[in-house]
C-alpha cells in the first residue's frame, strides 16, 4: 500500500479546522461544511482514515467504523479495516507508516470503549471532556489505558506538484499556472470532433512561458493496446511526430493509455503493445503507461515501461473499509473524479509523486507538502479513562447497543450468491448490500421503464449515452451500456404473423326424409266353416316337467365325477407326500401341481354330465 502525501495534508486540514471547536457528540458525524458540528471518537478516527486513504473526492462523511470494527485482542499482523495491521505496542510502528490507531476495549461488549489516532505523530481525538482536542487533552499513544494498537501501512508518496489533464481545451497558460505546475496533454490527433485534444506548438509555447510543464500522453482509442506489437509501433510513430511538432525535446517519454479495467489475460497484448512503442522510441526508458493499478503494476514488473501514471479508477476493491491500491513506483497519480474548471475547460486533477515524471518545457516542480513526522509523545500516567457526558449506566447501555449495531453493519460477510467467485471469502458488509443492489437493480428498472414509454427513464439513458469519454474516462462501460439499451429500444418490434382466416366448413346436408313403405292392406280373413262337434269326454294328459338344457356337456357313465374327484385328490395328496418325505420337489412345484390337479378335476366335472344306466 502507498499513501499520497496530498491526502495526508488534506486529512490534517480537516482535523485542524475542528480542533478546539467541534464538541463531542455521541453518535455524531462531522459536517464537511461546518467545523462547529461535533462527532464521537470512532467517527473522528474513521473520517481521518477516509481522508488519508481515499482522498477528497472519494471519501464519504459518514460513520464508517467503530471500535468494534477492530477485534479485541487480535494477534500482531492481523489485518483490519482500511488495510490497518495490528501491532503489540506503539514501539513496533514501522518507520514508513503514516498513522497509528489506539483502541481501548473494555471487554464488556463495547461499554466505555474508546479510540484515537496519530497521523504523522499528530494526536487526533474526540472525547467527552474536550471534544475535538489537542495535546495535552489527547490521550498519549503509550498510555496503559489503550489495549490494542493498529497502524496504516505506507510508504508515503510525496507530492512534487499538482497538475491537470484535459482534452477539451486549451485554457490559457496564465490561468493554468494558478492551479497547476504541469499539464498532461495528448500527442494524438483528435480529428474534427475534438480538435482541441491534440497538443499544438502554440499551446506548448504558452504553457512553457507560464512555467507550466508538459507531459506527453498518447490515446487515440481506449483499447488500442489490445492491438499488440504492431499497433504499438504505429501509435508511437504518430505520437512522437506530434510531440516533436509541438516542441518536445528528443528523448522525452510518452505515456500510452490503457483506459479500461484491463484483465490479467489481456496483459500479454498490452506488454507487446508497449514493446512495439519502445522499438520506435528507443527502448522502455521512453515508454510510460497510463491505467489502473493492476495493468500498471504488471507492466512495470515486466520491464516494458519505465514511467507510470496511475488513475484511481480501477485501482480499488469498491468498499470504503478497504483502500485504493497505489503502486509505490508510479510517477503520476490521477485523482479520478477530482476536477477543476479553468477558462471554462473541465480538467482532471493529477499529482506528481517524483521530482522527475517525464515533464518537458519547464521543471514543473512545486514544493512538496510531505508532512514532517512528529515523534510519539513520551509515556505518561494513565488518565484513568476519559470524561463522558453520560452516566456509567447510560454508557454501558448505549455503547453495548451501538457496538452490536456497528459490528452487524460493518463486519465483512460472505456472499451467498450461487454465482460468487471461486474462493471468494468475506467481502461485503451489511451496509454495502443496498449500495450493491442499487448498482444492479437501477439499470434494470430504467431499461424496463424506458421500454414502456417512461420519459424520465428514457432521458436518463440518453444523458449517460451522451457523456464524453474524454471527460468521463472512468465511465466508458456505463456509456456503452446506455447506448446498447437505447439501440435495443429503438429496434423495431416485428409485427406478429397474420393469423390465416378459418376455412369455412360446409353445412351438413340433411338426409332426405324417410318415406314409410306402402303396405297393402291384408285381405279380410275368410271365416272357417263351423265343424260339427260330437259331444264326447276328452282327457288331456299332463306333460312331465322339462329338464333344463345342458350346454356343452357330454354324457358320461354314472359315478364318473366321483372317480375323477378321487383321482385328482389322490394325486394332489401324493404330490404333497413326495415333497414332505424327501423327494426332489420344491414347495412351489408341489403347490403348482396340486393346484393344477384340483383345477383340472373341477373343469372336467363342469363340462360333463352323468347318465343313469337304462
Amino acid at each position: 500500500m502507498a499513501i499520497l502525501a496530498a491526502n495526508i495534508g488534506f486529512a490534517q486540514g480537516i482535523y485542524n479546522a475542528r480542533a478546539g471547536i467541534a464538541p463531542y457528540v455521541y453518535g455524531g458525524v462531522w459536517d464537511p461544511n461546518d467545523p462547529s458540528v461535533g462527532c464521537d471518537c470512532s467517527a473522528c478516527v474513521g473520517t481521518i482514515l477516509d481522508a488519508v486513504t481515499l482522498g477528497p473526492t472519494r471519501m464519504v462523511w459518514v460513520r464508517e467504523v467503530s471500535t468494534t470494527s477492530w477485534p479485541m485482542g487480535a494477534a500482531p499482523g492481523t489485518v483490519g479495516p482500511y488495510g490497518t495491521v495490528c501491532i503489540a505496542h506503539p514501539s513496533d510502528l514501522p518507520a514508513d507508516s503514516p498513522m497509528l490507531i489506539c483502541i481501548h476495549h473494555s471487554g464488556a461488549g463495547g461499554a466505555e470503549d474508546h479510540t484515537n489516532c496519530f497521523l504523522m505523530g499528530q494526536g487526533m481525538e474526540s472525547n467527552g471532556d474536550s471534544g475535538c482536542c489537542e495535546p495535552p487533552e489527547v490521550t498519549p499513544a503509550t498510555s496503559s489505558y489503550w489495549t490494542d494498537w493498529w497502524f496504516l501501512p505506507g510508504p508515503i508518496l510525496p507530492t512534487a506538484g499538482a497538475g491537470v489533464d484535459y482534452a477539451g481545451g486549451p485554457p490559457s497558460g496564465a490561468s493554468l499556472a494558478k492551479v497547476a505546475v504541469f499539464a498532461c496533454r495528448y500527442v494524438t490527433d483528435g480529428g474534427p470532433s475534438m480538435p482541441s485534444k491534440k497538443l499544438t506548438a502554440a499551446e506548448a509555447k504558452d504553457l512553457n512561458a507560464n512555467n507550466v510543464a508538459i507531459v506527453s500522453n498518447f490515446e487515440y482509442g481506449a483499447r488500442n493496446a489490445l492491438g499488440g506489437y504492431q499497433q504499438g509501433v504505429a501509435d508511437a510513430q504518430a505520437g512522437a511526430q506530434i510531440a516533436k511538432d509541438a516542441g518536445a525535446p528528443d528523448g522525452s517519454p510518452i505515456y500510452f493509455s490503457v483506459d479500461w479495467d484491463a484483465a490479467p489475460d489481456e496483459q500479454a497484448a498490452i506488454n507487446a503493445y508497449l514493446q512495439g512503442a519502445g522499438s520506435v522510441l528507443g527502448g522502455p526508458g521512453r515508454v510510460g503507461i497510463y491505467g489502473g493499478y493492476w495493468p500498471v503494476s504488471r507492466a512495470l514488473d515486466a520491464g516494458v515501461a519505465t514511467w507510470a501514471w496511475q488513475t484511481a479508477a480501477w485501482s480499488w476493491t469498491g468498499t470504503h473499509t478497504d483502500v485504493p491500491h497505489v503502486d509505490a513506483r508510479i510517477n503520476l497519480y490521477q485523482d479520478n473524479g477530482n476536477s477543476v474548471t479553468v477558462d471554462g475547460v473541465l480538467c482532471d486533477v493529477d499529482y506528481a509523486t517524483t521530482q522527475e515524471y517525464g515533464q518537458w518545457g519547464a521543471k514543473g516542480i512545486g514544493p512538496s507538502p510531505t508532512p514532517t513526522p512528529v515523534p510519539v509523545p513520551a509515556p505518561t500516567p494513565s488518565p484513568g479513562g476519559f470524561g463522558m457526558a453520560l452516566t456509567d449506566q447510560q454508557q454501558s447501555e448505549l455503547y453495548t447497543w451501538v457496538g452490536d449495531i456497528h459490528g452487524a453493519c460493518f463486519n465483512p460477510l460472505t456472499s451467498k450468491s450461487m454465482l460468487r467467485a471461486p474462493g471468494e471469502g468475506a467481502l461485503w458488509s451489511t451496509k454495502d448490500f443496498p449500495w450493491n443492489d442499487d448498482g444492479m437493480l437501477h439499470p434494470m428498472f430504467v431499461q424496463w421503464a424506458a421500454g414502456h414509454g417512461d420519459a424520465v427513464s428514457l432521458d436518463v439513458l440518453q444523458n449517460v449515452a451522451r457523456m464524453s469519454p474524454q471527460v468521463y474516462p472512468d465511465r466508458l462501460a456505463d456509456i456503452a451500456l446506455a447506448k446498447s439499451i437505447l439501440a435495443e429500444l429503438a429496434r423495431p418490434v416485428p409485427a406478429p404473423a397474420p393469423v390465416p382466416a378459418p376455412v369455412p366448413v360446409p353445412a351438413p346436408v340433411p338426409p332426405p326424409p324417410l318415406t314409410p313403405p306402402v303396405v297393402p292392406p291384408a285381405p279380410a280373413p275368410t271365416p272357417a266353416p263351423t265343424p260339427t262337434v260330437t259331444p264326447a269326454i276328452i282327457v288331456t294328459p299332463t306333460p312331465a316337467p322339462a329338464k333344463p338344457p345342458l350346454v356343452n356337456k357330454r354324457p358320461v357313465p354314472l359315478n364318473f365325477h366321483t372317480v375323477v374327484t378321487l383321482i385328482s385328490g389322490a394325486l394332489a395328496a401324493g404330490t404333497w407326500a413326495m415333497q414332505q418325505f424327501g423327494a426332489d420337489l420344491s414347495p412351489q412345484a408341489a403347490a403348482l401341481i396340486s393346484s393344477a390337479l384340483v383345477v383340472g378335476g373341477t373343469i372336467v366335472n363342469f363340462l360333463t354330465k352323468e347318465e343313469a344306466k337304462k
